[in-house]
């Protein structure tokens, strides 16, 4: 044997897997020109049973393929979500610019909240309400009130927030529905919330959490914060934030 002839030990020390890898990776042409190994290859499976080199091809192909279709189905279902949502607040839009006074935005924004967006509760917080108003699921909104101590963090983002509330946030919300309370959506109504607040909640822990999308809470609170101006004394905000 010649001295530039690799023996089979000095071969096996030379050639590493990695290296085998790269000239694979750089000669894509290589089974074209040894057509054979292509198909007298094994490669061993999870099974134990070894498939040739082209069943486990079109096997990564067919596992791609599946791939590609869970995502193209994830996307499809998240742009059917959205074009609901995007027709619940064209439907909630028409609402509230269809009434003709305080009781029946008030009465538009709980039927559609409760209805098309499925809420299983709505807290509704409204400042300067008139003296002749009286709807026992609206509670008056003084950012003098004690009870808003608890959104200090709330009040200095003054941005929609999902998840989990704490129970005083919740109580002073929710009121007697807070025991069904798993996770809730709470809405600035307002710049700087100076029309108060609107919490929606629901009784599945899963409805609302911190990473949900908020971009849409946020064109309901612009909204009915707009239907709300005509009617209410929007609420000093001097030491807001």
């Amino acid at each position: 044997m010649s001295s530039s002839t690799l023996d089979s030990t000095e071969l096996e020390t030379t050639l590493t897997p990695e290296l085998v890898a790269d000239y694979l990776q750089n000669n894509p042409e290589f089974f074209l020109q040894f057509p054979e190994l292509a198909t007298s290859l094994q490669i061993p499976h999870d099974s134990g049973q070894a498939v040739s080199l082209i069943e486990k091809q079109v096997q990564l192909l067919r596992d791609q393929n599946q791939q590609y279709k869970r995502k193209l189905m994830e996307l499809v279902d998240i742009g059917r979500e959205n074009d609901a949502l995007h027709a619940n607040i064209h439907r909630l839009t028409i609402a509230l610019m269809s009434a003709t006074s305080l009781q029946g935005l008030v009465d538009a924004l709980f039927t559609q909240l409760l209805g098309d967006f499925n809420a299983d509760a709505v807290g509704l917080r409204l400042a300067g309400l008139p003296n002749e108003f009286a709807d026992t699921r609206v509670f008056a909104y003084d950012r003098e009130d004690p009870a808003l101590a608890a959104f200090e963090n709330f009040f200095r983002a003054i941005r929609p927030i999902c998840g989990f509330l704490k129970p005083e946030q919740l109580d002073y919300l929710f009121q007697d529905k807070v025991a069904q309370i798993k996770s809730s959506a709470l809405i600035p109504l307002g710049e700087h919330a100076e029309y108060g607040l609107l919490a929606v909640g629901s009784d599945d822990e899963h409805s609302y959490h911190p990473g949900h999308e908020t971009q849409f809470l946020r064109n309901i609170g612009d909204l009915v914060a707009c239907a709300l101006s005509c009617y209410l004394k929007p609420a000093s905000v001097e030491n807001a934030g």
